[in-house]
């Protein structure tokens, strides 16, 4: 490859190819250090962000429904006189909404009778509606933003240096991502596969960088050996957007650990409804509008975990 195309080429490819140097080297194991610990940080609030959705059905928990049990001989009683009452108002007042009286009576019936089974229901809903948005590959979010911001200078060997653009940025399984060294230099012995090394082309682009001529024209320059053959100047093989990746799992960490908290609220939000909707329902027979709200309470949780 003639110098002119080789300085084409690097120019071309000048975001991809980083020189190594001991300050570039600290600079890259300190900062997939910080990587790393942020990766497993959002890892865990995602597990933890999972588990807590495990607990939606604390509505539906044996001591919740023993509870349920026990009152129930009250919850009974009370829409007794809740009907008593209804009578009087039937007898005494003759503007009386007959109408929503009995709508009324349907929905605390049907809520008295069909509540835990159709929050049960929902609940299920919920998990297939969850299922069903979530687009991840096999593997953590952290894993698929490392990969997704990781490009491998070797994958252009492959397109013969044609474009920068790549349709995966590296061939490395998701869930793999964290195992690779950031600070792994390509040089031309570099092989792309077990069998197959570097094209002459990729060769001569690697071991080469733009330098200015003595008249002081662009130019290009072989790769120095480094202090003493100590610290050879190559390209490193893997180029990062390290303040993508960086803020971006800080970003997704923070938004996990308060999407956990209030989940958390939500679920246990749900058992507190589930009780409240049984009590008020044989109590707001007359009127029915603490009853309804109790209930879009519980559907707009329901919701909220979704999205």
């Amino acid at each position: 490859m003639k110098d002119e195309e080789i300085l084409k080429k690097l120019h071309e490819f000048s975001e991809y190819l980083d020189a190594g140097n001991i300050l570039s080297y600290l600079l890259r194991k300190f900062g997939w250090g910080c990587i790393k610990v942020l990766s497993i940080l959002v890892d865990g609030l995602e597990g933890i962000t999972d588990s807590i959705l495990g607990v939606k059905t604390f509505f539906n928990s044996p001591d919740i429904q023993d509870f349920i049990t026990k009152v129930q001989p009250f919850l009974y009683v009370l829409l007794a006189f809740s009907f008593l009452y209804i009578g009087y108002m039937l007898i005494i007042q003759k503007k009386v909404n007959r109408e929503q009286i009995m709508i009324n009576i349907f929905i605390s019936m049907a809520v008295l009778l069909l509540l835990n089974t159709s929050m049960l229901k929902a609940d299920k809903f919920t998990d297939q509606a969850i299922e069903a948005v979530d687009l991840n590959e096999k593997g953590t979010v952290s894993e698929k933003i490392i990969k997704s911001n990781i490009t491998d200078v070797a994958q252009f060997d492959l397109t013969k240096w044609k474009s920068p653009k790549l349709k995966e940025p590296n061939k490395v399984p998701q869930k793999n991502i964290m195992m690779i060294d950031i600070t792994e230099k390509i040089d031309d012995k570099f092989k792309v596969s077990k069998d197959k090394e570097l094209s002459a082309d990729g060769k001569d682009i690697i071991t080469h960088k733009t330098a200015l001529t003595p008249d002081g024209k662009d130019g290009v320059a072989e790769l120095d050996n480094g202090w003493f053959d100590f610290f050879p100047e190559l390209y490193y093989r893997w180029s990062w957007n390290f303040w993508t990746i960086a803020i971006s799992l800080f970003v997704i960490g923070m938004t996990l650990l308060f999407t956990s908290i209030k989940l958390a609220k939500l679920c246990f939000e749900l058992g507190f409804n589930s009780i409240l909707a049984q009590v008020v329902a044989p109590a707001d027979v007359a009127d029915g509008q603490k009853l309804k709200a109790v209930l879009k309470n519980i559907v707009n949780t329901f919701l909220v975990i979704i999205m």
